[in-house]
């Protein structure tokens, strides 16, 4: 009888010693990283960085993240609109990984109609592309309707209109991504005395 206590009790103390083993916590690993983009090499903020298991944060304006929760092998992912991210994903290998991912724009286009006040199209109007320090990097001429388009932009840029002897309203127009039509309205500068 005494035997059978024992093995009993040896038994359950091996029992609750497995159940303990498999209830064992990861430690939580703290990571980092930057998202660069392709084109500058300058940080990216706003991109969504998320940990799985771990969490999610979202990158700084210069590209930094970080995340204390993270686990070895947890899955890192990187995400946001208009941006393609490479690599697809990356894995947590331990303690103080520094991850980094490599963002490029998804080139749009930019397309829209230049007509009078009386809604008549307006044909060879310079449409002008600038970027934001104002360098002049594409134009084109509206057809007889009025209308244009152009592509392969990545970025912000300010768009105007121009056609001599025309003011054109509104003066500028702002884009960084598809989906943004552009309508200028023109009526002729008036003549001295007018």
């Amino acid at each position: 009888m005494k035997r059978s206590l024992g093995w009993a009790a040896v038994l359950l103390l091996v029992s609750l010693g497995l159940v303990g083993c498999l209830n064992v916590k990861t430690p939580d690993l703290y990571v980092s990283g930057t998202v660069v983009d392709k084109d500058t090499g300058l940080g990216v903020g706003g991109v969504q960085i998320d940990v799985n298991p771990g969490g999610t944060t979202v990158t700084s304006a210069d590209g930094g993240w970080s995340l204390l929760r993270a686990k070895k092998g947890s899955k890192v992912t990187a995400s946001k609109d208009g941006w393609i991210i490479q690599p697809e994903s990356q894995n947590v290998k331990g303690e103080g990984d520094v991850l980094t991912f490599v963002a490029e724009r998804v080139p749009f286009s930019v397309s829209g109609r230049v007509a009078n006040d009386r809604g008549f199209g307006l044909a060879d109007v310079l449409v002008i592309f600038a970027n934001t320090g104002g360098e002049v990097v594409g134009t084109v001429r509206t057809q007889v309707d009025g209308s244009f388009s152009k592509s392969g932009f990545k970025g912000t840029y300010i768009v105007t209109a121009f056609k001599e002897g025309w003011l054109f309203t509104p003066t500028e127009y702002v884009v960084s991504g598809e989906g943004q039509e552009i309508f200028f309205y023109g009526s002729p500068v008036p003549e001295p005395g007018e």
